[in-house]
């Protein structure tokens, strides 16, 4: 008799414990806001918030944007230890005569949480660069295009 009740007590405290959902990788990247770069430019500043990785192991391929209708585009690839910078202007002035800017990464501190992934991992990285932005059109001029922060997602 005793041991039935000892059973029935266990059977009520473990029907009782709070069953926790797993979240997938997607559900936990969403709860979060996963994307937040910062690009200044003269006294202009945007955001970049959609970010897609593409790879495997230590081979990646990081593109930062502001989505669909993004002017521009910050490309990191990843080579074993080394990363390779792009800033790519994606939209045109209608104007014949228009050339767009030339831009070189001048400085780049870029941060990931782990070295090597596998499909499906999240990724995680900070990261602050400065670009020299070389402007053809109109007048000839040089500046420095500064970009910062951090970006959260899901290696596809």
């Amino acid at each position: 008799m005793r041991f039935l009740s000892y059973f029935i007590i266990c059977l009520i405290i473990i029907s009782c414990k709070k069953t926790e959902k797993k979240l997938s990788n997607a559900d936990k990247v969403n709860m979060e806001n996963n994307t937040e770069i910062t690009v200044k430019e003269d006294s202009k500043s945007f955001t970049l918030n959609n970010c897609k990785v593409q790879g495997e192991n230590d081979l990646l391929d990081i593109k930062l944007n502001n989505g669909f209708d993004s002017d521009f585009e910050l490309r990191i690839s990843k080579i074993k230890n080394k990363f390779i910078t792009e800033y790519t202007q994606l939209t045109s002035v209608t104007d014949s005569s228009y050339k767009k800017p030339v831009f070189n990464v001048i400085n780049q501190s870029i941060i990931l949480n782990k070295t090597e992934y596998k499909k499906g991992d999240i990724i995680e990285g900070k990261l602050k660069i400065d670009i020299s932005a070389h402007h053809t059109w109109e007048k000839d001029y040089v500046d420095t295009i500064k970009v910062t922060g951090s970006f959260k997602t899901i290696l596809e």
